[in-house]
């Protein structure tokens, strides 16, 4: 079953992504992937989008000079830390985030052969 969600409007979720919401406008079950989202809309209302969303597919490329140029481009965006949580929290493997590379080393996937 799946619960509903409270409703944000766009100036409390970016408060909220911000860090500068009040107190009693929390949601303790918001996980970190839930505000990037949040973070990620915002963005996108405001008529801009991220710099991995430049449909080149840097950020999941098999070639790490690309992923390196595709972290790179991420130090100057507004999502870098939200981004960079959202990551940490689930233990991304592959592609990069938050300006961070995560992909590991052919020989240490899981199932690499």
């Amino acid at each position: 079953m799946v619960k509903d969600s409270p409703k944000l409007s766009y100036t409390a979720a970016r408060e909220e992504v911000a860090g500068e919401a009040s107190p009693s406008f929390t949601h303790p079950r918001q996980t970190p992937h839930d505000r990037l989202a949040l973070a990620l809309a915002g963005l996108l209302a405001e008529g801009n989008r991220p710099p991995c969303g430049d449909g080149s597919g840097a950020w999941t490329s098999e070639d790490r000079d690309e992923r390196t140029m595709a972290a790179r481009a991420c130090m100057p965006c507004p999502l870098l830390t939200v981004c960079r949580e959202a990551a940490d929290s689930t233990k991304e493997r592959f592609g990069v985030w938050g300006g961070r590379d995560r992909t590991q080393p052919a020989g240490k996937r899981k199932g690499a052969t």
